[in-house]
């Protein structure tokens, strides 16, 4: 169906005053999004995609997400992302050993078989386990979790509170690069622009660091 671009603009989280902004002024993030929405614009009956989530923030994720799952044809995606696959799949091809097995259902279904899978293996493991190696178990000690210094824990604790306000920095940006006249830029305001946009995309980058940094504590 026709959709009127301002409309098909907003889909993807752009503002329609941002129709004639230049391309040069968009952050990695928003020229990602941009390259998606370009992406899906032609429908067809075979749509592929080779890690589609990489370098993707979680909005642009929902809204490929919404695409596909709305997409009437078929659509193949390579992917390590699990819940993007759990969401958008209902076949699954697990490639593996040099073999492939199909599984009629989403990724949960892979799961529970790997979880069989390395059950089966940790039993086989045990039964085949003689005095040598119990031996060298009880003279090797298990490894101990590296422990945090008071510095890694003061930023542990810091960490929820850091990523809100970079990611309110960021809205803020976003809120006034919106607000920029994009039809009518002078010299001052394509100074301005440019400044937004650099600092976006270094706040965009210190976040990412930040979410990296809580993976990691978790882990």
């Amino acid at each position: 169906r026709s959709l009127h671009v301002n409309a098909y603009f907003e889909k993807f989280l752009f503002d329609k005053s941002e129709v004639q902004r230049p391309l040069s002024s968009f952050s990695g993030g928003e020229l990602k999004r941009l390259q998606l929405a370009l992406n899906l614009k032609n429908e067809s009956d075979v749509w592929i995609f080779d890690e589609p989530t990489n370098d993707l923030d979680i909005e642009s994720i929902e809204i490929l997400e919404e695409a596909l799952a709305n997409f009437k044809g078929t659509v193949i995606i390579i992917s390590h992302d699990r819940s993007f696959l759990e969401n958008i799949t209902n076949k699954i091809w697990y490639i593996h050993d040099k073999k492939i097995e199909k599984f009629e259902a989403g990724y949960s279904q892979v799961q529970d078989y790997l979880d069989l899978i390395a059950i089966e293996r940790s039993y086989g493991e045990e039964d085949n386990s003689n005095t040598s190696t119990q031996t060298s178990s009880l003279t090797e000690p298990p490894k101990e979790r590296k422990k945090l210094s008071n510095k890694e824990k003061e930023l542990i604790k810091k960490l929820p509170k850091l990523i809100l306000e970079k990611e309110r920095e960021i809205q803020g940006l976003e809120a006034k690069l919106s607000e920029i006249d994009y039809s009518n830029l002078d010299e001052t305001t394509s100074i301005e622009l440019n400044k937004l946009t650099q600092n976006k995309e270094q706040a965009e980058e210190e976040l990412l660091e930040l979410y990296e940094k809580q993976e990691e504590f978790n882990a």
